[in-house]
């Protein structure tokens, strides 16, 4: 079953409200996709830089790696993706 991009960014978002990154909390781009089928790293890798872009994700370089957290100001449409999906 080929799960969608809508679906994938659901799986990011909500990893990351349940682990609470955000802001001060973050999490690496490895333990981000931590979990899922080996696959589909790149694609949740290139889907979370995707959410990036849109502003829901701030990514930031942290020793010799990316970091990513869930931007604070957008808090209600993080949660509107969320119930969306």
């Amino acid at each position: 079953m080929e799960l969608s991009d809508d679906a994938l960014k659901s799986w990011i978002i909500k990893k990351l409200v349940r682990k609470q990154c955000w802001g001060k909390g973050h999490i690496s781009g490895d333990n981000l996709v931590k979990g899922s089928p080996p696959e589909l790293k790149k694609r949740l890798l290139r889907i979370a830089n995707t959410l990036v872009k849109e502003g829901n994700l701030v990514k930031f370089p942290h020793d010799s790696e990316e970091h990513y957290y869930l931007n604070p100001n957008r808090r209600k449409d993080i949660y509107k993706i969320i119930e969306e999906l």
